[in-house]
């Protein structure tokens, strides 16, 4: 049977061979192969966690009925979960973003943080309301305020607006009332 080799964010492949793409292809039994497509996150989490965190990450995969490789730099705590899906099965994509965002909640229950080294843009903006309270995502919109006044770079990506947060249930809202009612809800 071949030797295959996973390279971080492209396909399983032969060894001495390199495809940039999104599908990864498991090697089973006789030379048979699964196609599976690779959906990777990165948090980070406090180094001392790290055996708790990734036997909490395989209950995770055992209760989405999904398969996970945990790939990360134990020196920093950078974890790089490799969550794996059936691209063709219905359904299948959004469990395996469910589940990646779990992980991510997970790394800011213990202590880490949503990200290590790959940024935010649209996929974490969920767990931006998870990890940081309204006033600094205000500080984070006045910061973005001060170099793009006008709102026009990458829109909507990075920072959630604290109306979002709200919606989806990051901010606590009492009696229909949200916090801080004097900051302009975008």
């Amino acid at each position: 049977m071949a030797r295959y080799t996973l390279v971080y964010g492209v396909r399983l492949v032969p060894e001495g061979t390199l495809v940039q793409t999104g599908d990864a292809r498991l090697t089973l039994a006789d030379g048979e192969t699964a196609g599976l497509t690779l959906h990777t996150i990165d948090g980070t989490i406090p180094r001392r966690c790290l055996p708790d965190v990734l036997e909490r990450i395989m209950a995770l995969a055992a209760e989405y009925g999904l398969t996970v490789g945990n790939v990360f730099h134990a020196g920093d705590g950078n974890l790089h979960p490799c969550i794996f899906y059936d691209s063709s099965r219905p359904g299948d994509l959004e469990k395996s973003e469910e589940f990646g965002g779990r992980i991510l909640e997970l790394c800011v229950e213990v202590g880490g943080t949503i990200t290590g080294e790959h940024g935010v843009g649209i996929e974490k903006l969920r767990q931006m309301c998870v990890q940081f309270r309204a006033p600094e995502l205000a500080a984070f919109h006045a910061v973005k305020a001060a170099f793009d006044p006008d709102g026009i770079l990458n829109p909507g990506k990075a920072v959630p607006t604290l109306k979002r947060c709200a919606e989806w249930g990051g901010m606590h809202v009492h009696g229909g009332r949200l916090p801080r009612p004097e900051i302009p809800r975008f």
